[in-house]
């Protein structure tokens, strides 16, 4: 596995992910990133969900996309974001030699958050712009009130 493919592989460990944002994120060129896609695609290690509406979003990847439109992704052009197959899970793990119990302890301590900014959001309804200007008021509450 090289640099290109283990970026590729370890920034959808967590959440769905677009292309252009590990070129731009990991430092490798467009073409590295291209290349290592195309392979990861090909032997059915990540896949690829295209979105034409913002709902798009929401369902499952489920494609598996060739190189001409992984270069579209890459120049802005395709929005599409990708994911980790079970195979490409197993083969990140084996690489990065995964520490299992970190990722159970973040996600106990997100499931926690979550419930805190649930039960902030019912007490705090202030009317906002925007629901991200809505979730930092929370948040600002929340952390006031946090005791970690």
């Amino acid at each position: 596995m090289n640099k290109a493919e283990y970026w590729i592989l370890r920034r959808a460990v967590k959440h769905y992910e677009c292309l252009r944002d590990v070129a731009y994120e990991s430092g490798l060129n467009q073409a590295e990133v291209a290349a290592a896609a195309n392979r990861l695609f090909q032997n059915g290690d990540i896949k690829a969900r295209v979105a034409t509406h913002d709902e798009d979003f929401e369902a499952p990847p489920n494609a598996y996309l060739t190189m001409s439109e992984i270069q579209a992704c890459l120049d802005g052009k395709l929005r599409a974001y990708y994911a980790l197959t079970p195979q490409g899970g197993n083969r990140w793990e084996t690489v990065a030699h995964a520490d299992w119990n970190r990722y159970f302890e973040f996600a106990a301590i997100a499931h926690q958050l979550y419930n805190r900014m649930e039960s902030a959001r019912s007490r705090y309804q202030p009317a906002f712009t925007s629901l991200a200007e809505r979730d930092a008021a929370v948040c600002f509450r929340m952390r006031e009130n946090l005791e970690f």
